[in-house]
């Protein structure tokens, strides 16, 4: 009681069953958004990142078909040892189809204890930056008309804080705090409530909108 959004985070794809998937979908309290860090689409990538080999863009389409208006985050390593102009452009194209609601993109560095450290096929510096930049550009659209899609919508904001002229920031039960969309609200509501919001413009990244009287 007194908690009405249960976010779940950094699921492991190959642990995500359809029991939680239904779960997801039936329980009112959880929010429709799923996070599953995914690293690449690769298999050969995968198998060198030590990770379990699936086909993601069908990963992607088997969770939206059982959960409806679900959103989906996931994060990718660019320039992992071992990637090629193949593997980067199988990613690139597994991105354009699978169309993730929220993308993080990360360049490749060593760790000291990691074991991608001892591996072969270093990818220079200058050639993960170009492409971790090419992937955020795709991704920037996709998730600008991905956003559109909700201008003229009502759904419920979580306001989360109040600056000194009097402006609101809060997130859809779609956004994770600080890492995803921000909503930038006007009307009467307070931080910790959660108001019916009319979204009246959208960014790539970021939406305004309009508090509704209840």
């Amino acid at each position: 009681e007194g908690i009405d959004w249960v976010r779940f985070m950094y699921a492991y794809p190959n642990l995500v069953t359809d029991e939680l998937l239904d779960t997801i979908r039936d329980c009112d309290k959880v929010v429709k958004y799923l996070d599953c860090p995914l690293q690449h689409t690769h298999p050969e990538i995968l198998k060198r990142m030590r990770r379990p080999v699936m086909d993601h863009v069908a990963f992607a389409k088997r969770i939206r078909q059982r959960i409806p208006g679900v959103k989906l985050r996931t994060a990718f390593i660019v320039g992992f040892p071992g990637e090629t102009e193949e593997h980067f452009e199988h990613l690139k194209a597994a991105i354009k189809e699978a169309r993730w609601d929220r993308l993080g993109i990360f360049e490749y560095s060593d760790v000291d204890t990691a074991h991608s450290k001892t591996l072969d096929g270093k990818v220079p510096k200058s050639v993960i930056r170009q492409r971790r930049k090419e992937l955020m550009e795709i991704q920037q659209q996709i998730a600008y008309e991905e956003n559109l899609k909700l201008v003229g919508q009502t759904v419920p904001v979580l306001i989360d804080e109040m600056n000194a002229y009097g402006q609101m920031t809060g997130r859809t039960q779609w956004d994770a705090p600080e890492v995803d969309n921000s909503v930038l609200v006007k009307g009467a509501a307070l931080p910790g409530e959660i108001a019916q919001v009319e979204i009246t413009a959208a960014g790539p990244y970021d939406l305004k909108g309009v508090v509704i009287e209840q």
